[in-house]
């Protein structure tokens, strides 16, 4: 389970299920009671598959190290933050399977320090090779995903559907109003971290490849 943005893993019996247990007892139950009542409005509301993805609230945050400038995040609705994580929590185990090894940016159970760690270990001790650094920024990844790449890459998964929805359902900002989003996915969204890594992934292999000629190369 997680909990919004803030990207926070919660345990299952960390939940205290008494407190909603009055939202989730006999729900099936009385789903089946308000269709065979022909009650729809009941129906829909309890149904979460008639659920459509609402355009995401932009709001800015100062960025880290620089509180001058400001980062634009694009925050789900509530609903769209819990069928997020459900979606992410069928998609995750598959991609997890699938990525590098050594590629820790956004991947459960690792963090900076472990990327730190591994690169000590490949250039400590007498005998380590001479190795390269690349240190370079993406700027304004979450910004810039194709959604149709993205789509290609989820191949049959079966909420292919639904998070093109989100990627297409707009961003609403106040005094400024809506936008359609054509390229991107909101750097707010419960499974975003995860669309940009499948984004990503190979991009890797480009840095193992020799440089073409007229590339330019900088030793620090």
């Amino acid at each position: 389970m997680v909990n919004g943005p803030e990207d926070v893993h919660l345990d299952w019996e960390a939940v205290d299920w008494r407190l909603h247990e009055e939202n989730v007892r006999r729900l099936r139950q009385r789903i089946f009671k308000a269709a065979q009542e022909q009650d729809w409005p009941k129906v829909v509301h309890r149904d979460a598959s008639s659920w459509r993805p609402r355009p995401v609230k932009r709001v800015y945050r100062p960025k880290a190290g620089n509180r001058a400038k400001l980062r634009p995040l694009g925050i789900p609705v509530i609903m769209d933050r819990c069928h997020q994580g459900r979606v992410r929590n069928a998609l995750e185990p598959e991609w997890e399977s699938r990525f590098e090894p050594k590629s820790y940016g956004f991947r459960p159970g690792r963090s900076c320090q472990d990327a730190i760690s591994a690169i000590f270990n490949i250039c400590r001790g007498s005998r380590a090779k001479r190795v390269w650094a690349l240190d370079a920024d993406l700027a304004a990844a979450f910004d810039r995903i194709d959604h149709s790449r993205l789509l290609e890459a989820l191949g049959s998964f079966p909420a292919r559907d639904l998070i093109w929805e989100w990627l297409k359902a707009g961003v609403f900002e106040k005094g400024k109003g809506f936008a359609p989003t054509e390229e991107g996915t909101p750097q707010g969204g419960v499974i975003s971290p995860l669309l940009l890594n499948i984004a990503l992934h190979g991009a890797g292999e480009g840095r193992r490849s020799p440089l073409s000629p007229g590339c330019r190369c900088s030793r620090r």
